[in-house]
Parts: structure tokens; C-alpha cells; sequence
């Protein structure tokens, strides 16, 4: 039997890459974990909020902006951003296309805002355009929101090749084409 929250959303995650996003419903994560629709909604209000639970504790702990020693601050930022790829395909077009449409139901938090904190990749791009490494008219802001939402419009895409798309190929080149 499963009791903690992390175990329970851990079996739930598994049960939804083996079977599908829509194929899962709440008795049958229930059923997997040997517990009561009582405790899964102790920990959770419905399906979206375990799979923003578990992607959000996810992220927090896997990406760190690089601090490695001779990289320009255009090459951290590169870096960061393919490191994040690589983890949107490690996740799976199905997982993390259902993550978002899960955030936006329930008050849209954006979960790709929230892969880091924000401010200090906005700082990142900020100091990457004042040592000349980036060439844009848009403030460092509003370009980082800029690639944000081409990463989700390159995340529908890939959800409706059905996974066939090379996403992190698809990511680093909108990072080329976003930060020039």
C-alpha cells in the first residue's frame, strides 16, 4: 500500500506513462495505490493537481542555471535552456502537454515560468545583452517571456506529431532564433 503523497503521485506518474494521460482517472490511481478516493483527495483535488505537484517538485530539483567558470553569460543562458529541454523530453509530450493544460485549469500558474525562478534567468539575459552577447530592441523581460511562449507553442506542436518532433532540437532552435 502506498501512504506518503510522493508515492502516491510517483505510482500515479507511472500509471500514466504505461497507460496515457486520458486513459488515467482518479479510481484508477486509487486502485494502483491500494487507497481510498478519501486520501487521494486528502493530497490532491483531482488528477491535474497531482501531475502539477509532481512536475513542479520535479523541475525544482533538476535545473540549476550553469555556473560554470569560462562560459559567457549567452552560454549559460544556452546551456539552462537546453537543460530544460532535454528534461520536457525526458518527460514525455503526452505527461507534460497534459501539465500545462492541467496548470491552465487550474489557475494558470505556468509551470514553464516556474521550471526556475524567473528573476535570475531574467537577470542572466539581462547581463547577456549588456555584455553585447544578445542583440535585441525588447528588454530582457519581455524577450524571456517571448521564448516562453514559443517553447509552449513548440510543446502543442510536438503533442500533435504525437511525439514524432525532436523537441529538444525544436528548443535549442528557438533559443538560436530568440537569443541572437
Amino acid at each position: 500500500m502506498i501512504v506518503t503523497k510522493d508515492e502516491m503521485c510517483q505510482a500515479a506518474i507511472e500509471l500514466i506513462r504505461e497507460s496515457g494521460y486520458e486513459k488515467v482517472t482518479v479510481p484508477s490511481i486509487c486502485q494502483t495505490c491500494g487507497v481510498t478516493k478519501g486520501s487521494f483527495y486528502h493530497h490532491f483535488r483531482n488528477k491535474e493537481d497531482l501531475v502539477i505537484y509532481w512536475l513542479s517538485n520535479k523541475v525544482g530539483t533538476t535545473v540549476e542555471i550553469p555556473r560554470e567558470e569560462g562560459l559567457s553569460h549567452k552560454e549559460r543562458l544556452q546551456k539552462l535552456m537546453h537543460e530544460h529541454a532535454l528534461l520536457i523530453a525526458s518527460i514525455g509530450c503526452d505527461l507534460f502537454f497534459n501539465a500545462i493544460v492541467a496548470d491552465s485549469k487550474n489557475g494558470g500558474q505556468n509551470l514553464l515560468r516556474n521550471m526556475v525562478e524567473v528573476d535570475p534567468v531574467e537577470q542572466l539575459v539581462q547581463q547577456a545583452m549588456d555584455a553585447r552577447e544578445l542583440q535585441s530592441d525588447a528588454e530582457a523581460g519581455p524577450l524571456l517571456g517571448a521564448y516562453i511562449m514559443a517553447v509552449i507553442g513548440a510543446i502543442v506542436e510536438w503533442k500533435m506529431s504525437n511525439g514524432t518532433s525532436d523537441i529538444v532540437e525544436d528548443l535549442d532552435n528557438l533559443f538560436r532564433l530568440i537569443f541572437r
